[in-house]
């Protein structure tokens, strides 16, 4: 599954549970929930990697092209000081590209979060039904 179908599937989980009362859901229908989540989960820790170094390279690339813009306005005879600022305009769609990386790693690396946090939440759900069953079945 590409990870823009996994994130849509994810969200799909997320908004259905959201707009559910917890209390009207079914230990089985938890259960089938949670295991649906760990395994997109899982496939998501793939992407969160891959997202991950293309933060990293975009990183690089910006230094880079920064690096080869301070060069080509020394060359052209720029001073230092004025070169130094004016490679910033040089590499502002670099720049551009590796923050919009930092935001789509910021997303996937959440999300993935929050799929642990939904999981951990629904298997304290399910904890307090399985007490609730055993103190009903007590009396």
């Amino acid at each position: 599954m590409k990870s823009d179908e996994l994130v849509k599937e994810i969200l799909t989980v997320i908004n259905t549970l959201r707009e559910q009362d917890m209390g009207t859901l079914s230990g089985d229908t938890l259960s089938r929930l949670a295991v649906k989540l760990a395994s997109y989960k899982a496939s998501l820790g793939e992407y969160v990697a891959d997202v991950k170094k293309l933060t990293l390279d975009a990183e690089a690339e910006y230094y880079a092209v920064r690096a080869k813009e301070y060069q080509r306005l020394r060359d052209k005879g720029k001073g230092s000081t004025d070169a130094e600022e004016l490679k910033r305009i040089g590499s502002r769609e670099a720049f551009l590209a590796w923050n919009k990386a930092k935001y789509n790693d910021t997303l996937i690396t959440t999300l993935h979060r929050d799929c642990h946090d939904l999981i951990d939440g629904i298997k304290s759900r399910l904890i307090h039904l399985q007490e609730e069953s055993k103190e009903s079945r007590v009396y």
